[in-house]
């Protein structure tokens, strides 16, 4: 199991630029992810003040492509489910045993903390280009 979460996720976006020279450079498929990325800009626009918006799904997507991309921890994870961090994830990054652990009956997953944003954002662009080829 690899977890790439937003805290990863949100290291890249996608700018109006890079979304406008995409739909110049893509065909029928940069026109159609230029309109369909109209909705995330607006909110990422009013929401944030920021002019793109971040690239979730794409990112986990190319870490089935490229894994190298991404830095990875491996640690037990746990989800919390009450108080103010419900469902928010935890890992423990250490290996050291205590004697009331309750982390012993999860095993290690390897969870992404970091991404190459420069690199996800071209390989996502020359795979669209090069499917809009096809």
């Amino acid at each position: 199991v690899v977890i790439i979460g937003l805290d990863v996720t949100e290291e890249t976006f996608f700018t109006g630029q890079y979304l406008d020279q995409l739909r110049e450079d893509a065909g029928e498929v940069g026109q159609f992810i230029w309109d369909v990325s109209r909705y995330y800009l607006k909110f990422y626009s009013e929401k944030v003040g920021m002019n793109g918006c971040h690239v979730h799904d794409p990112s986990a997507i190319a870490y089935v492509i490229e894994p190298e991309l991404f830095t990875l921890r491996s640690g037990a994870v746990r989800v919390v489910t009450d108080g103010p961090a419900e469902g928010m994830t935890i890992q423990k990054t250490d290996q050291r045993k205590y004697m009331h652990d309750e982390w012993r009956a999860f095993s290690a997953q390897n969870v992404g903390i970091g991404v190459k944003s420069d690199t996800l954002l071209s390989l996502y662009r020359e795979s669209i280009i090069r499917y809009s080829k096809r």
